[in-house]
């Protein structure tokens, strides 16, 4: 799931959506470019398994789908604390972690979510 979920990106682009500066798209227009980048996909090779899949991932009814999506948001917020290293006076940086945790539902992605947040603040008390 989580691999057909990224095929969908990776023919589109991992576009930033969202009201903010720094959006590419509305969510609901990169959720309709994915679908038929999939769809195409799905056609071309023969295997309907790639959009039903995805389209759990993006209906989030199923305990999988949700956890798949929490970690597709650690991964961000992991990508983001790196970038926050690297530059810690990136302001916008520790935005977009606030922005997004909120969006992680299992106790397991919250727990990671914490531990990412802690090294952060460690992070950002002992270099800025």
């Amino acid at each position: 799931m989580a691999l057909y979920h990224d095929l969908g990106e990776s023919i589109i682009g991992d576009l930033v959506t969202g009201n903010h500066r720094f959006a590419d798209i509305s969510k609901e227009e990169k959720r309709k470019k994915e679908s038929t980048a999939i769809n195409a996909l799905s056609k071309e090779s023969g295997l309907s398994e790639i959009y039903d899949l995805w389209q759990e991932m993006e209906e989030q009814k199923t305990p999988e789908a949700i956890t798949v999506k929490d970690f597709d948001v650690i991964d961000m917020l992991l990508q983001a604390f790196e970038y926050i290293q690297k530059y810690p006076k990136a302001e916008r940086l520790e935005k977009f972690m606030e922005n997004n945790e909120s969006d992680v539902k299992t106790d397991l992605g919250k727990r990671l979510v914490a531990e990412i947040k802690s090294a952060q603040e460690e992070f950002l008390r002992e270099n800025v």
